[in-house]
């Protein structure tokens, strides 16, 4: 049985277990829900901007922080039903973060350069393009209901394979994992999305 958005406001052992999406739309009326949602997803966003963003971690932090503040306000905005969906608007948060503390980096970087200062840091070159990747990485409606089906740990690594684009090393680093176990759990989810598509597909013609 589907949730309604705020429906009710149960305790956080009820919330305990939900998928993402029954998370996020009941946050508004049960901030609690979104403390379970924060709980489960803070230390991949954590890992994620480490990775993309800042290695020692500081700026992670705070950029961890923001993602999940900027989530909190646009809660009213989330449309998602479907497991990994909360997970998937959540992502998107954090790349328009990442590309715009890119942004300004470029900008003071370039400003750096008029005056004759030394550059500080190294502009992360997998950003150069970022508005068409976040374009073009966007799940489509089949993409999504099929990717609910995945278990957890598949569902999660075939979106930061897929969707955020990082390579198996990353992907490990930030499901902390091994980098076979991230291959092995790509491997399995892209088959399982192949042959749920596929079925899809086939019952439609």
């Amino acid at each position: 049985m589907t949730q309604d958005r705020g429906s009710c406001n149960l305790s956080s052992v009820t919330w305990e277990g939900r998928d993402d999406a029954q998370l996020l739309n009941s946050a508004l009326r049960d901030r609690e829900a979104f403390g379970v949602f924060y709980r489960q997803h803070a230390l991949t966003v954590y890992r994620w901007f480490a990775y993309r963003v800042d290695r020692e971690g500081t700026l992670a932090a705070e950029l961890t922080a923001e993602t999940f503040a900027e989530a909190l306000r646009s809660l009213p905005r989330f449309a998602g039903t479907t497991p990994g969906s909360g997970t998937s608007w959540l992502f998107g948060i954090a790349r328009n973060l990442a590309l715009e503390h890119h942004r300004r980096r470029r900008v003071r970087d370039e400003a750096r350069r008029e005056l004759g200062m030394p550059r500080v840091g190294v502009v992360d070159e997998s950003f150069q393009n970022a508005e068409e990747r976040i374009d073009s990485g966007r799940l489509r409606d089949e993409l999504d209901a099929a990717l609910a089906q995945l278990p957890p740990a598949q569902r999660q690594a075939v979106m930061l394979r897929v969707v955020e684009e990082l390579d198996y090393p990353s992907i490990a680093h930030a499901t902390a994992s091994s980098e076979p176990a991230a291959r092995l759990h790509v491997s399995r989810g892209l088959r399982a999305l192949r042959n749920q598509l596929t079925a899809a597909a086939n019952k439609e013609e």
